[in-house]
């Protein structure tokens, strides 16, 4: 994807992130202006989440994404995120980042073994009563993650429902972690 195509893409919105409806309509209830965010693969939801809480910290792995969301940041003002870029932070960067948050949404690292090493590490960042989301989790690919992530015993939401301008149906996960 072109730098220009990237551009278009993040502009072309209607200002949500692509995120089914349900998993949209579940953050809009439980996001405000205290929380903070970490997000693996910026992007509209980076935007998106930028308006709703205090802090985004993302990590991103392609360049042309990183400058992309970056100069959109910029445009409307949103001075809330901190984009790590990372070719490699699916096992390099983010496993060894510190912090907790509110939420934890991980979407990109989506080479193979990439995304599971970010799942397997994802739940070390969230808070005590805080959530952790799986976007595109019906994959099978991510199912060694979702073993892992099953294992942690933590209450889990299913949210089924047709992808954004898709016609594929789709499953984001949702774990809660115990306060």
């Amino acid at each position: 994807m072109t730098y220009e195509e990237i551009q278009k893409k993040l502009l072309d919105d209607d200002g949500r992130p692509c995120l089914t409806v349900p998993v949209v309509l579940f953050l809009k209830i439980i996001l405000d202006k205290t929380m903070t965010v970490l997000e693996t693969g910026s992007g509209r939801s980076t935007i998106w989440f930028a308006r709703q809480v205090k802090e985004v910290i993302s990590f991103e792995s392609q360049e042309k994404w990183h400058h992309g969301v970056m100069e959109r940041l910029e445009k409307e003002g949103l001075n809330n995120v901190i984009i790590h870029y990372d070719p490699d932070y699916s096992t390099n960067s983010f496993p060894k980042f510190e912090g907790e948050f509110d939420v934890v949404f991980l979407d990109g690292a989506d080479g193979h073994g990439d995304r599971v090493a970010v799942m397997k590490a994802g739940h070390k960042f969230v808070k005590p009563g805080g959530y952790l989301i799986v976007d595109d989790s019906h994959r099978s690919v991510y199912e060694e993650g979702i073993r892992v992530l099953r294992g942690l015993g933590w209450h889990r939401i299913d949210f089924w429902s047709y992808g954004y301008k898709s016609e594929a149906l789709k499953l984001c996960l949702v774990w809660r972690r115990p306060k």
